[in-house]
């Protein structure tokens, strides 16, 4: 029998029993910000994020709290997308199974914009509402550069879109022009 308990905010404590009609042991340790003191994180389905996942994101991401997360595939490999808060900032990372990240992701107001992606925004969405905006950081081999902004407008009478746009105003992914 293994069981999961959660005894307080600050500790976790773990109940087993070697055999079954054995004694019950109990282990408490301490909760980490971000992390849950146990080698995965178990979401409600019984679906878990793998140790070196949690790991490298509370070694970049040590204020970490999550808020959902899944597994998918990207380019042939199992991919974690977790979606998290740090401090009041909204964030998301794509971390491959082995512990390393595939890009993360931060929410920034529409006054951090470059001047080459409000101009973008404006030919291609004249009349758009920003809903949520998204600085998107590429990660390879472990070098990390601004990819782009992941941008969703919000429209009247039609259903949200997302668009990503270059730092230099390119249009990477989205709809056609409006």
């Amino acid at each position: 029998m293994t069981s999961l308990v959660l005894s307080a905010p600050l500790f976790l404590t773990l109940a087993f029993a070697a055999a079954p009609r054995s004694p019950l042991y109990l282990v408490t340790v301490p909760e980490v910000s971000g992390f849950d003191g146990v080698a995965e994180r178990q979401a409600g389905s019984g679906r878990t994020i793998p140790a070196n996942v949690m790991t490298a994101l509370t070694a970049k991401f040590p204020q970490a709290k999550i808020d959902k997360w899944s597994k998918e595939k990207e380019d042939g490999k199992e991919v974690y997308d977790i979606e998290f808060r740090q401090a009041d900032t909204k964030f998301e990372a794509d971390i491959f199974a082995d512990g390393t990240f595939h890009n993360w992701e931060q929410q920034i107001a529409a006054s951090q914009l470059p001047e080459p992606v409000v101009q973008a925004m404006s030919r291609q969405f004249p009349k758009a509402d920003l809903k949520e905006i998204m600085a998107v950081t590429a990660v390879t081999n472990g070098s990390e550069h601004l990819e782009g902004y992941e941008i969703v407008v919000k429209r009247a009478l039609k259903k949200d879109v997302e668009v990503t746009i270059a730092p230099d105003g390119r249009i990477l992914e989205g709809p056609k022009k409006e």
